[in-house]
């Protein structure tokens, strides 16, 4: 048999959509009439969006750091890889001012949970869980109704 003679078998892409978009950069929030602060927001809110995923799928969440330090997002309660944690002491990266990263992992387990930033502030109170850096992240259960 030939080569000419065999199917053709084209290659196939993986789907690479993202889930979430998530833009971490400077906002001036007005936290009562006439009371306006500058903090850091995700997506330009405080908190950042609610993000739903359905537990055992995989999940995209692409991150574009544009708070003008180096930062990273941490999601609590998921069993996911360490580098895909959004902690450096795990072994995540850093997402440095300007750049990107995308978090791949599948979700699980179900539950409410919540993603901040693990960037270290330190002493500096104009950054990372000192603002406005964080949200709730929603794991769908795989089967069967999620709640009210």
């Amino acid at each position: 048999m030939t080569a000419k003679a065999l199917p053709l078998v084209r290659a196939q892409t993986l789907n690479k959509t993202v889930d979430h978009k998530i833009r971490i950069a400077p906002i001036s929030l007005e936290i009562a009439p006439g009371k306006i602060i500058k903090t850091t927001a995700y997506n330009g809110t405080v908190p950042g969006p609610a993000l739903r995923v359905r537990e055992g799928q995989p999940v995209r969440i692409e991150v574009t750091n544009d708070s003008g330090y180096p930062n990273l997002i941490h999601s609590h309660g998921l069993m996911i890889p360490s580098e895909q944690d959004g902690a450096t002491e795990e072994g995540s990266p850093i997402i440095e001012p300007g750049r990107s990263l995308t978090y791949e992992y599948v979700a699980k387990p179900s539950g409410t949970r919540w993603y901040h930033s693990h960037a270290m502030a330190m002493t500096d109170l104009n950054k990372s869980t000192y603002t406005g850096e964080f949200g709730f992240l929603i794991v769908e259960p795989a089967a069967g109704d999620p709640g009210g």
